[in-house]
């Protein structure tokens, strides 16, 4: 395990959140959520800060669920949260795309489609995070479309933001059109929201999003993204106790309104180029704050989204790789239950590549091969093969290499591993060509499944703004 907290650290952090939050309290925009606060004991000065005693956040936090599951339309893609699992995901919502043709362009409802096509046969992405926002729709039809295009190309859980009230309804009408009336106790999507906005405030459309979601039992993910030495204090520490506070005042807010509903520990932080004042996500303290934000969350007990594999590059490349490949390890390592990788993720977050997809799934991949680790026992031992081999033999035929060769050696969709002479027969392709490749042939093959032909068409004739095959 990575733990760059010690024990006093983490208590530290803890108290000190609780300070800023019985001391200076936190801006809440949305009045209903400031008259929630004030019916449980909180105090409301010059309008909008709230004052919330130490006390109120610590009850909140032991209503909160240590583990909970979500759901796919296939059970192979079930989700349970629990101490010591570890899940991963895309992120979003990204508003360009670098298409298979090289091309930044803003993203489209079509580009959805293909990415979920795709993302959906990749075998190391557990949960789906709508990962573009719909530049070629109206805002209004945005949220509709967003789900359809993901419940329709993949059985996975998806996860994704909503943007108004109206969007919710629709979205939360559409998983019961799939899922039942009790949909939500077996939820097959989840909604992401941005409430925060550091330092220590809540808005007011967000939040609104927030108290009617958790009213009606629907589970949400609420980020907090502090920017290191920019909307949060440079030192890791600083960042760290400003961004719990954050995360602790949600937390009271949906355990005050729905105590026991699940909730997850969220930390999406940024970083500041000091030379710029550019908001980055590629720097290794990526992984450190996320490491530490997740130690918190295991303090707490409760189950966290952390994120890691964000760059900063803005293209599929050596620095894309590094960027992505150095900190997904540690934040795993940490003991984040659910890591949004960041895959598909260039150029701050603003744009995603098919290719990068590809890419990333093969380091998650990696990544989960190391978790995994390796067992010591009689058989792995193999004593009784390495006696019957002798000295000078070879194990390749060996009864013993067949039986644990598919569980112990990791088998890569897309690293190159033919020799110099047979890579150049095969035309001598680089990981980014090879990566395009695969996207083309996922895409163009992807038979989707999220939806029976009875769902889909009760969910057109109900919302006549959903682009059903989008060019």
């Amino acid at each position: 395990m990575y733990r760059p907290l010690s024990d006093r650290a983490v208590q530290e952090i803890h108290e000190g959140s609780l300070e800023l939050l019985s001391q200076i309290g936190i801006e809440i925009a949305n009045q209903e959520a400031r008259n929630i606060f004030s019916r449980h004991g909180a105090t409301i000065v010059n309008n909008h800060r709230v004052i919330i005693p130490a006390q109120l956040v610590e009850d909140a936090i032991k209503q909160v669920p240590a583990e909970f599951r979500l759901y796919g339309r296939k059970q192979e893609n079930d989700i349970h949260y629990h101490p010591g699992c570890f899940y991963t995901s895309t992120g979003g919502s990204a508003q360009y795309v670098l298409d298979l043709d090289g091309e930044r362009r803003p993203a489209t409802c079509k580009d959805l489609h293909d990415i979920m096509s795709l993302v959906d046969e990749l075998a190391y992405i557990d949960l789906i995070s709508l990962p573009i926002y719909l530049n070629d729709l109206p805002k209004e039809s945005v949220d509709v479309n967003r789900f359809f295009a993901g419940l329709k190309n993949s059985t996975k859980h998806i996860i994704g933001a909503v943007y108004t009230l109206d969007g919710l309804s629709k979205v939360a009408r559409m998983a019961e059109i799939i899922g039942g009336h009790n949909w939500k106790a077996k939820p097959i999507i989840s909604i992401v929201l941005c409430p925060v906005i550091s330092p220590l405030r809540l808005d007011e459309v967000a939040t609104g999003i927030l108290v009617e979601a958790t009213k009606q039992g629907i589970i949400t993910y609420n980020f907090s993204m502090t920017q290191v030495g920019c909307t949060a204090p440079v030192t890791i520490a600083g960042t760290l106790v400003t961004m719990n506070a954050e995360i602790l005042a949600v937390t009271t807010l949906i355990q005050l309104i729905k105590p026991g509903l699940p909730t997850l520990y969220c930390s999406v932080p940024g970083l500041t180029d000091m030379r710029t004042g550019q908001f980055i996500t590629g720097g290794i303290e990526y992984a450190l704050v996320n490491a530490g934000a997740t130690q918190m969350a295991r303090f707490y007990n409760m189950p966290n989204w952390a994120t890691a594999g964000r760059t900063d590059s803005k293209i599929p490349d050596a620095q894309a790789a590094y960027e992505h490949a150095l900190t997904i390890p540690y934040v795993a390592l940490s003991g984040a239950t659910h890591v949004s990788c960041g895959a598909g993720f260039l150029d701050f977050v603003l744009t995603v590549s098919f290719e990068q997809y590809v890419i990333d799934n093969e380091i998650i991949g990696m990544v989960k091969r190391m978790q995994r680790g390796f067992e010591v026992d009689k058989e792995t031992l193999g004593l009784e093969t390495i006696k019957s081999i002798g000295p000078g033999g070879n194990f390749m035929g060996t009864d013993h290499t067949v039986r644990y060769m598919h569980n112990t050696l990791h088998t890569p969709l897309l690293s190159d591993r033919y020799s110099r002479e047979d890579w150049l027969e095969r035309g001598g392709k680089d990981a980014r060509l090879r990566a395009r490749e695969i996207s083309k042939e996922y895409i163009k093959h992807h038979l989707p499944q999220g939806l029976s032909p009875q769902q889909e068409q009760q969910i057109l004739a109900e919302f006549h703004d959903i682009v059903k095959d989008p060019k």
